[in-house]
């Protein structure tokens, strides 16, 4: 049963509070008038000029009538205190209906209502489109990961889908890195691969791409950290023997080549299939046999400021000048 509320103690509270404004406005305004009567003239609206001093007598005066007033809201407040304790405070939980926020008289209010039911309409949207996909992609089979099948799963997904490479960690045997740089040496046939391991499990490959230049791959397992590029003239190893792959070329065409190197790894980088990576990689590394031979695709010329095309496209192996890539 819903609960009565004090109607008498409503009215007694509204009437303290009119009165409680009152006596506040009444002490402002004997603050305002100050000792010895108003110093504002109530018919010009000038302040007055008087050269007579207040007596003692005024001042005792204007100090019984403050110390009045403020008496007189200090008991206005005890009242209005009593008669909010005679009202019962709410146990039901109060509903608040949206369309009355579009009732507020404040002006910077009124677009309240409107941005609520916004917000509430793009939620909702919002839930049933994910909704929507998570059924959809709790169905896909095909999953992007390292994560195992288990035998029910390699039975209904043909060519193992999903399986994991056997390439995909960093700790992959010696003999399995040189048997895949051995078949990527016969399908380029104009490539030259040489593997070498100066520094223990890192290996470094020396690759020689017919008789225009020389790099070297720094791999960790099969996952491709440096490249360096020099022609055909430069060596990756020092008077006595050591193997240098952090110098850089002599030649500002092949330094810029190196930098276009290490940017395709990242390009054609792979976290689960990396022997893709490096298959793709050297794809386009090999469209550098016509360096000095195929014009730019844009300018159709084959020097720009005394430089070949450097840049190859790295879908299309298009070669660019650097003031001529797309």
């Amino acid at each position: 049963m819903a609960e009565m509320i004090n109607l008498d103690a409503v009215t007694e509270g509204l009437r303290t509070i009119a009165s409680l404004r009152n006596g506040v406005s009444d002490l402002f305004k004997c603050l305002t008038e100050g000792v010895g009567g108003p110093v504002i003239d109530p018919y010009s609206g000038q302040p007055k000029t008087s050269d007579n001093e207040p007596t003692e007598e005024a001042e005792k005066q204007f100090l019984a009538d403050v110390q009045g007033i403020v008496e007189g809201i200090t008991n206005k407040i005890l009242v209005l205190e009593k008669s909010c304790d005679l009202l019962s405070h709410p146990t039901a939980q109060v509903s608040v209906q949206l369309s009355l926020l579009a009732q507020d008289p404040a002006l910077e209010r009124n677009g309240v209502y409107k941005s609520v039911v916004s917000c509430y309409r793009w939620c909702d949207r919002m839930h049933d489109y994910v909704t929507q996909a998570s059924h959809i992609l709790n169905q896909n089979i095909c999953r992007r990961s390292t994560i195992a099948l288990d035998p029910l799963q390699r039975i209904l997904i043909p060519g193992g889908i999903g399986r994991r490479s056997s390439f995909a960690t960093i700790n992959t045997p010696s003999s399995q890195i040189d048997a895949f740089f051995n078949n990527l040496s016969r399908i380029h046939p104009n490539v030259t691969l040489e593997i070498s391991r100066p520094f223990g499990a890192p290996t470094v490959v020396f690759i020689t791409l017919d008789r225009i230049l020389k790099g070297c791959l720094l791999l960790h397992g099969l996952l491709i950290e440096w490249v360096i590029v020099k022609g055909i003239n430069e060596e990756f190893k020092t008077a006595d023997g050591t193997v240098d792959i952090w110098s850089d070329s002599r030649y500002e065409v092949f330094r810029k080549i190196s930098d276009h190197c290490n940017s395709a790894t990242l390009n054609f980088a792979t976290p689960v299939h990396v022997d893709l990576a490096v298959r793709s990689w050297l794809n386009w590394f090999v469209n550098y046999n016509t360096l000095f031979t195929k014009p730019c695709r844009k300018c159709n010329h084959r020097l720009l400021d005394a430089s070949p095309p450097t840049w190859r496209d790295f879908r299309t192996a298009d070669c660019y000048h650097e003031k001529c890539r797309p």
